[in-house]
């Protein structure tokens, strides 16, 4: 997350985190009165093209003075391709989830597993990390755990979402971490 009133980390960390999580970057940041979500991109040039993208849209002087979330993908579950990168609108809509460029209310970025949605994942040890993590493994039907999660839980929750308690009910049933992006500015979920 890049705060208003922080400048955008430098290409030399954007690439450096794109390569420790390379299945894929996507950024949302506030557009007029709204959000606008970028995502798609499956290497580093294509990273920094999205990033550029957003500068000619706002005007570069703009960019320190608005939030901005970014995502590098490590796939959990579904497959390593530009629609399942983060952030996502939140929406029942699957073409808006998918959209490379959408125009949105809220964007969610998502870094964890929603355990109900990841049912057909395989787990592992990786030795440089005390933490377990998550390999992605071919599944017979074809899913995103936020996603899913958006069109089950958030969706119907409208202006709840920004309630401490809800966001405080999130955390416990999913153990992740969130950040949600408005025209409010960001709100976390989890801890950071």
């Amino acid at each position: 997350a890049k705060p208003k009133g922080m400048p955008l980390p430098k290409n030399s960390e954007l690439k450096r985190w794109f390569k420790t999580y390379p299945h894929g970057f996507g950024l949302a940041f506030q557009y007029q009165g709204k959000v606008r979500i970028l995502k798609g991109a499956m290497d580093a040039k294509q990273m920094l093209r999205l990033i550029n993208k957003m500068k000619e849209s706002l005007g570069e002087e703009q960019v320190e003075n608005i939030d901005i979330v970014m995502q590098f993908r490590q796939a959990v579950t579904g497959s390593i391709c530009p629609a399942y990168c983060h952030p996502f609108p939140i929406t029942a809509q699957q073409e808006e989830l998918d959209s490379l460029d959408v125009l949105t209310e809220c964007a969610l970025t998502h870094n964890g597993v929603i355990y109900e949605y990841a049912s057909s994942t395989q787990w592992g040890y990786d030795e440089g990390y005390t933490a377990y993590y998550v390999q992605p493994k071919q599944q017979s039907k074809d899913i995103n755990d936020a996603q899913e999660f958006i069109k089950d839980y958030l969706v119907g929750m409208g202006e709840s979402l920004w309630n401490l308690c809800v966001q405080a009910l999130i955390k416990a049933h999913t153990s992740s971490k969130f950040a949600l992006l408005s025209r409010r500015g960001i709100t976390y979920i989890g801890d950071f």
